[in-house]
């Protein structure tokens, strides 16, 4: 029932047994103690207040409320620093008091949530899925790894696999290079709003025999040879080369290209998979159609019809085994849709007489998942 020539991986978020209050980060703990300092100075100056009092007794009465107000603050300060030291201690960004294994990741919209992604690779012929693992991080890093255990399960070489914009990095792209992956990630539009469509990066022709870049124009940029860190935020660092034309001040269309002293142009280490990534899914946009497909049928089954949308267990193992029973159950069911409950009894008896066959009986199955009615019919 597997094609296994073209897969599609994709990530879906599923929410942990925790939630946001009892998940922190380092500047969410340095805000709270902040808040926490700036209260207990109002609660301090509430207690110089109740010294002007004439009521000795309303006095002391509002001291005691307020002193128990402080003691309160000065335990939840102590808290949150030993939990500033945890979080230091361990190298995570992030420390969840629940659920320790979960994470706060983005779901929609820079709306966040306390969850865990769930990694699926489907096959292009009937939607199964024929892999799965479940982590605490977003979607990049997790291209290759897939890919590469869908490979194993379907016992193949050489793979095409399909991802949408979150899986689109540079170094993954060149590792599933290496191991026999094609890869059609989307890729993102970046293009300089300050910059004329015709002198856009996309536009500028690179050289790979002389290493240069040459613009529109016909002017050269050329690199010093240095490599340089890139870093940006919530994505993995790489290096880039850059590349710079000295003649931008006397060219008629600089206003168009930069409004810098000369155009720099920065070149990926990773580029050259890159670009033979980009041109893939420019040349096969029927291919990458078929990324929906093939994903949204299993996450649309198993969280809008079944309502699989959070986990009933906590820890990263745990809840790997229970999305394994949930994913099992669903390529269940896709076959009887396919194939029929009879069809299927008579393939998994085939099944079980073959070398490869399971060690229990077929009934002993699909008594798990089957309603005894259905069985009965069958």
């Amino acid at each position: 029932m597997f094609g296994g020539e073209m897969i599609a991986v994709d990530g879906s978020k599923f929410k942990a047994q925790n939630n946001k209050k009892n998940t922190f980060n380092d500047p969410k703990l340095i805000k709270s103690l902040a808040y926490i300092e700036a209260k207990t100075e109002e609660y301090i100056k509430e207690l110089d207040d109740c010294d002007a009092l004439e009521d000795k007794q309303v006095a002391e009465l509002k001291k005691k409320e307020i002193l128990k107000k402080v003691e309160q603050l000065a335990d939840r300060k102590e808290n949150y620093n030993e939990l500033r030291e945890k979080l230091k201690e361990s190298g995570e960004k992030q420390i969840s008091l629940v659920d320790e294994d979960s994470r706060s990741l983005p779901v929609k919209d820079g709306i966040t949530d306390v969850c865990y992604n769930v990694q699926a690779v489907g096959d292009s012929k009937h939607s199964l899925i024929v892999a799965y693992d479940v982590v605490n991080t977003t979607d990049q890093g997790q291209l290759s790894v897939m890919a590469c255990k869908a490979m194993e399960a379907l016992g193949v070489q050489d793979i095409t696999v399909l991802a949408d914009k979150g899986y689109y990095v540079g170094k993954d792209l060149n590792e599933c290079k290496e191991k026999q992956v094609t890869t059609i990630v989307a890729y993102p539009e970046r293009s300089n709003k300050n910059i004329d469509p015709a002198y856009q990066t996309d536009k500028f022709v690179y050289n790979e025999q002389q290493d240069n870049y040459t613009c529109p124009a016909g002017a050269i940029l050329i690199s010093n040879g240095s490599t340089y860190e890139k870093k940006k935020k919530a994505r993995a660092s790489y290096f880039v080369r850059k590349y710079e034309t000295i003649s931008c001040s006397t060219c008629a269309f600089k206003g168009l290209c930069t409004r810098g002293k000369n155009r720099i142009i920065e070149r990926s280490e990773w580029q050259d998979v890159i670009d033979e990534n980009n041109r893939r899914v420019d040349r096969h946009p029927d291919k990458y159609k078929k990324r929906q497909q093939i994903n949204e049928h299993p996450y649309g089954t198993i969280k809008r019809s079944w309502g699989y949308t959070y986990t009933l267990i906590k820890g990263l193992e745990k809840v790997g085994g229970e999305l394994a029973i949930i994913i099992t159950m669903y390529n269940l069911r896709r076959a009887m849709s396919i194939h029929g409950i009879k069809g299927l009894i008579e393939r998994l008896k085939q099944w079980e007489t073959a070398e490869k066959g399971p060690k229990v009986s077929t009934t002993k199955v699909l008594h798990c998942y089957l309603p005894y009615r259905a069985l009965q019919a069958a």
